[in-house]
C-alpha cells in the first residue's frame, strides 16, 4: 500500500476518533469584538436613562419610582429588541435644591446582525446629574455589565460563543430636547469565549455628538461606531 495513502487513512481515522480534534480552531476576531461592542451601545446606550430622567422636575427630594421600558428597531443590516427595568431615587442638596437622579437598570436583550446573533442579560447604574433648568445638557456618568449568549458565523466559520462586556462613561452629555448624547467618553472590557477559545480585550470611547462613537481598540485599530 502507499505509504502517503496508508497515512491518509490513520488521520482520518483518528479524526474520526477524536471528533473535531482535527477541525481549525475557531475563534473570536477583533472584528466580532468591534460588533459585538457597537450592538451594545445600539440596545442600552448611556442616553436611555433621559427617557425617563424628567421626573425629577414634578416630584419632591427622596422620590422613588420604578418603570419598565421596551423598545425594538428592525433595519435592513440589523435588528435588536430589549427590555429594561428601570429605577430611580430623585437626590437633593443642604437646600432641598435637586441634585441628581440616581437610575438603576436590569433587563434583557436580543440582537441579530451581519456577524452575531446573541441574547443577552444586562445590569447597571448612572447619576444623571446638571439637573437646573437653566442646563442645556444632563451629565451622566454610570456603568452596565451585559452578558450575552449567542453564535457567530460567516462564510469560513460558525460557533457558538459567549461574553462579557462592561461599559463605562464618563461625563457624557445628553441634550434635554434631542435626548441624544452630544459629548462624553468611555471605556469599554470585552472578554468572550467561543468553542473554548477565549479573548479579552480593552478599548476607549469618544462620542462625537452625531449618534456615533469612535472606539479606539487596546492595539491603536480605531472604529466609528454607530451608538444609535
Amino acid at each position: 500500500m502507499n505509504s502517503k495513502f496508508f497515512f491518509l487513512i490513520v488521520f482520518s481515522i483518528a479524526c474520526t476518533l477524536t471528533m473535531n480534534s482535527c477541525k481549525k480552531d475557531i475563534e473570536l476576531t477583533e472584528e466580532d469584538v468591534v460588533e459585538s461592542i457597537e450592538a451594545a451601545l445600539k440596545t442600552n446606550g448611556a442616553d436611555d436613562m433621559s427617557l425617563i430622567s424628567t421626573p425629577y422636575k414634578v416630584n419632591f427630594c427622596g422620590f422613588t419610582n420604578d418603570t419598565t421600558v421596551t423598545k425594538s428597531f428592525a433595519g435592513s443590516d440589523f435588528s435588536w429588541s430589549r427590555t429594561a427595568n428601570w429605577s430611580w431615587i430623585v437626590n437633593c442638596d443642604s437646600n432641598n435644591a435637586y441634585n441628581n437622579v440616581v437610575f438603576t437598570e436590569s433587563g434583557t436583550s436580543s440582537f441579530e446582525g451581519p456577524r452575531i446573533e446573541w441574547t443577552a442579560t444586562h445590569g447597571g447604574s448612572f447619576t444623571v446629574s446638571n439637573l437646573a433648568v437653566s442646563e442645556a445638557n444632563f451629565i451622566v456618568n454610570g456603568s452596565m455589565t451585559r452578558n450575552a449568549v449567542g453564535t457567530v458565523s460567516s462564510r469560513r466559520r460558525s460557533g457558538n460563543y459567549s461574553s462579557t462586556i462592561v461599559h463605562n462613561w464618563t461625563n457624557i452629555s445628553v441634550n434635554k430636547d434631542s435626548r441624544s448624547i452630544v459629548s462624553g467618553t468611555g471605556s469599554v472590557n470585552y472578554n468572550g469565549t467561543i468553542e473554548g477559545n477565549t479573548i479579552s480585550r480593552t478599548g476607549t470611547l469618544v462620542y462625537n455628538g452625531n449618534g456615533t462613537a469612535t472606539l479606539t481598540m487596546d492595539n491603536g485599530n480605531i472604529f466609528t461606531i454607530q451608538t444609535r
